[in-house]
This record gives structure tokens, sequence and C-alpha cells, in this order.
């Protein structure tokens, strides 16, 4: 096979101005059980659903440098301070034991 010196020099040029390839960097990574990675999750529940069924685990990504917090879900069983009823504490006055009758 011959190449011209035209296409060659047009194939260099195109290579030397082109961008390298960026990561993704997401603030989640999931960590598959087969040896792969993808650090390409904004949720925590994303990245779940990916190593789903085939076995792995997330973790926060420490290559992440974006503005946002953390996504991952509070433990639900136990409320959370905002959900809690909104009562007012009582005085020592109130916390008189009932008399039986």
């Amino acid at each position: 096979m011959r190449f011209s010196p035209l296409a060659l020099a047009i194939l260099g040029c195109a290579c030397a101005f082109a961008d390298p390839a960026a990561a993704q960097n997401y603030r989640w990574c999931a960590y598959y059980r087969v040896g792969g990675t993808n650090c390409g999750f904004s949720t925590f529940d994303q990245c779940q659903a990916a190593v789903a069924g085939i076995g792995g685990n997330c973790q926060e990504n420490t290559q992440y440098s974006g503005p946002a917090k953390s996504t991952r879900p509070a433990d639900s069983s136990a409320p959370s301070r905002s959900d809690a009823p909104k009562t007012k504490p009582l005085s020592r006055e109130k916390l008189v034991a009932p008399q039986p009758q």
C-alpha cells in the first residue's frame, strides 16, 4: 500500500491539533466486582443501579472537584431533624407523674 505525502501531511496535522479525550469526573464511582471502574455518575442512586445484579460497590470520587454536595441518601429508617414533630420543650413543673385514682 502506498501513501501519498499529502495524505500523510493532512493526517499529521489532524492528529497534532486534536484535543485530548477528557475523562469523566463525576461525584460517584462504581467499582465493579470484575475489575472495572466507572466514575460517570452524578447521584448515588445512579451508581447503585449500575452495579445492581452484577456486583460491585459505589464510592465518592476522590478526584471530583465540582460544587455539588453529596447526594447520598440519608438513613431512611431514622427521621431527620426537619421531619421531627415541632414541639415546645417542657418545663420542670410539667414533668409531674400522674397520681393514681
